[in-house]
């Protein structure tokens, strides 16, 4: 920060702009963006001084330049792939509230984005002030092809800065390179419903529902529907919330594409992927669970990097439009957090695919510091004549009236959410005694004493201070019960190499995993960090206690290590030579090892090694070999959590107002819990989260 202040104040004679980069300065925390965003709006200020030369009060417009380009920016990180300068005001509101000290000079959001399209009239004109000129000159035609090479577009609609990666058109200010991104991917989709698909089996799809266990007993009306769409399209979208039975329609897709092809020479090739390890496994896990049996070697999910082939040295991927998938079905789930360039190398990649089906919760957070093309795309198909494209399934499994006060609960509160235009009442004004009664579902349960929590549905402390206290009784309640199985458990290694995992084992790994506290920043008294320490002094000193009172002969673990044993890990990032992903929840563990110390005897020692959880078992890896790529997991931030399922969440928020938190963070945040979500902060943040709605369709399909 402090780098970057000097190379800015030296880089500007502007005093007025200076002022307010220090003041935003000190709010940066509080928002989406880096200092690398703000150096970049910086250097696109500083190279348009020319543009600006002709504006008698110069200093004025190059600052309010300044802070658009920041709030461009801003909606990029908050997952919009432009700043529409007729609606995305928010950004810029925000940060006026936080005004601490004045101004240089008075302007309102109204009269900036004003001045702005103003400035985009004046550099219009410029330009095409000198396209006229360039059209007199004797190689008019070559200097006409150079700037269509560029992606020089000029006309009333559309307008692309001189030497500066932006577009401007209709009222929306784009990065260049998404903007053209964009536009590759509207002709790829088009090319694609373009496509008669060629049925590889004789006979009618309804005969084939009619003979499949898993369409009599298992599907609703909509999830056939998303079936017959998946088969009979050449692109399709099945979209829903939490426990609408996205995987089970997976499943169900897959059996009766491999169904239709049981009579036939055809033997179809289908490939299942998602965006993160984590998410594939969890894929995997649920067809297995549902189904009984194995999924097929050649048909498990993987990373969509692993299905591409992602070639590390080179950063690219093998298969493109020159070397395509060689596939007849492919379907991605999770497909909220995928990016517009990772799926555009998809649609590259993807040729002779018959069928694409793309699967998700198109209200969840969107890739982190990147577009919502998921949502794009839904929006799009939805309201013109492609509607037939989309399938939402719209009966959430945890409606159920068993689930009264708890599943149901966390279900009505979070499409509340999801709907919200600040009409709609969270809290209800009925006396606590009636919340066992149906209707209170729709209601978030405020909480005023820390004995009130009964950690069913939908609960709400405000009182930010009781944080380390309610952590401790989560302690007590969720976590600590569990470590007398962790710590009486002798871990070892067989003669093969590979761990001996117990029972006892496996049941705290399970237990540990289905409870989280998730958190909206990494940083300060209510982030991951800060809270994780919490929870490892709170083990540290449990152990610390059973060693001084000698229980548990808890003696034999090294009490001095980063990670201790018995501890829930994350992985940071992926790790392909491994096969562990990042966002792998796994557990640390200390292990005696037989080694052997001379010609006739062994003697014992411990390793500190890490266990995850696999489609088949489990696998343990050295710590040391990967302790760089992990990170403490009692807490995870709400991004970190998408593609999991917990039985029982906290979600603490921050003390202030902060435009990393939005109504689609709070909506992830609750539908990843199916028993109990308890949120710790104030009313007014909700309410302020939920104004904030990152999800804003840019992208036209017509």
């Amino acid at each position: 920060m402090k780098d970057l202040k000097i190379y800015i104040y030296r880089d500007s004679d502007n005093k007025d702009l200076t002022k307010i980069l220090s003041w935003f300065l000190k709010i940066l925390p509080e928002t989406t963006l880096g200092t690398h965003d703000v150096q970049f709006a910086w250097e696109m200020t500083l190279m348009s001084k020319a543009d600006l030369s002709s504006f008698s009060e110069i200093s004025q417009v190059e600052t309010k330049y300044f802070l658009i380009i920041l709030g461009l920016l801003e909606r990029v990180n908050s997952g919009s792939i432009c700043l529409n300068l007729d609606t995305d005001l928010d950004f810029f509101e925000f940060l006026f509230s936080k005004v601490e000290v004045e101004f240089p000079f008075a302007f309102d959001v109204k009269e900036l984005v004003k001045d702005f399209e103003r400035l985009m009239q004046n550099q219009l004109e410029l330009i095409e002030n000198k396209n006229k000129l360039r059209e007199n000159n004797e190689n008019a035609e070559k200097n006409k092809l150079e700037s269509a090479e560029i992606g020089i577009k000029v006309d009333r609609q559309q307008f692309l800065f001189p030497s500066k990666p932006m577009i401007y058109e209709d009222f929306c200010l784009y990065l260049e390179k998404h903007y053209l991104l964009r536009e590759k991917m509207k002709k790829k989709i088009y090319h694609r419903l373009q496509k008669e698909v060629v049925r590889d089996w004789s006979g009618n799809l309804n005969d084939l529902f009619l003979q499949s266990e898993d369409a009599q007993n298992s599907l609703n009306d909509d999830q056939k529907l998303a079936v017959h769409r998946a088969l009979e399209q050449p692109f399709s979208i099945i979209t829903g919330g939490a426990g609408t039975g996205k995987t089970t329609v997976i499943k169900s897709i897959v059996n009766i594409y491999n169904k239709m092809n049981e009579t036939n020479s055809f033997v179809p090739k289908i490939a299942l992927a998602a965006p993160t390890g984590k998410a594939a496994n969890r894929m995997e896990q649920i067809i297995r669970a549902q189904s009984g049996q194995e999924i097929p070697p050649e048909q498990r999910p993987r990373t969509i990097h692993r299905l591409l082939v992602y070639m590390q040295k080179a950063n690219a991927f093998y298969h493109h439009r020159n070397n395509p998938l060689d596939y007849d079905l492919l379907i991605i789930d999770e497909s909220s957090m995928v990016d517009t360039q990772l799926l555009d190398s998809v649609l590259e990649a993807a040729k002779k695919i018959k069928h694409i089906v793309l699967v998700g919760d198109a209200n969840q957070l969107p890739p982190v510091k990147s577009d919502s093309i998921f949502f794009e795309l839904v929006q799009n198909f939805k309201n013109n004549k492609s509607s037939a494209l989309v399938t939402v399934l719209k009966k959430s499994y945890r409606q159920r009236l068993e689930d009264k006060g708890k599943g149901r609960n966390i279900y009505q509160v979070a499409e509340k959410m999801k709907k919200w235009d600040g009409t709609q009442n969270l809290y209800s004004d009925a006396p606590l005694a009636k919340e066992d009664t149906l209707d209170f579902d729709e209601f978030i349960k405020v909480r005023n004493e820390l004995k009130m929590i009964k950690y069913e549905g939908v609960e709400q402390i405000v009182e930010q201070k009781l944080i380390p206290t309610i952590l401790f009784q989560w302690w007590e309640l969720f976590v600590k019960p569990l470590f007398d199985f962790i710590l009486t458990e002798k871990i070892i290694l067989s003669e093969n190499g590979e761990i001996i995992i117990s029972e006892k084992l496996e049941k705290v790994y399970h237990k540990l995993v289905e409870n989280c506290v998730l958190c909206i920043t990494n940083g300060g008294k209510t982030g991951r960090k800060y809270i994780n320490s919490i929870f490892h002094h709170f083990y540290l000193e449990h152990l610390k206690n059973l060693q001084n009172n000698n229980e548990l002969q808890v003696e034999k673990f090294n009490l001095n290590q980063k990670f201790l044993h018995g501890e829930p890990v994350i992985v940071k990032n992926n790790d392909y030579y491994r096969n562990i992903f990042n966002g792998d929840v796994g557990i640390t563990i200390e292990v005696e090892i037989q080694e052997k110390k001379t010609d006739d005897k062994f003697e014992q020692e411990k390793k500190q090694m890490v266990v995850f959880q696999y489609h088949n078992g489990f696998k343990v890896f050295p710590f040391d070999k990967i302790r760089e790529n992990l990170d403490l997991a009692w807490a995870v931030t709400v991004h970190k959590s998408q593609g999991s399922e917990f039985k029982n969440t906290v979600l603490i928020l921050p003390p202030k107002e902060t435009s990393l938190s939005s109504r689609q963070l709070l909506y992830t945040a609750l539908t990843r819990a199916k028993q109990s979500a308890l949120i710790i902060g104030k009313k007014q943040i909700i309410k302020k989260s939920l104004q904030n709605n990152q999800l804003k369709s840019s992208i036209n399909l017509n």
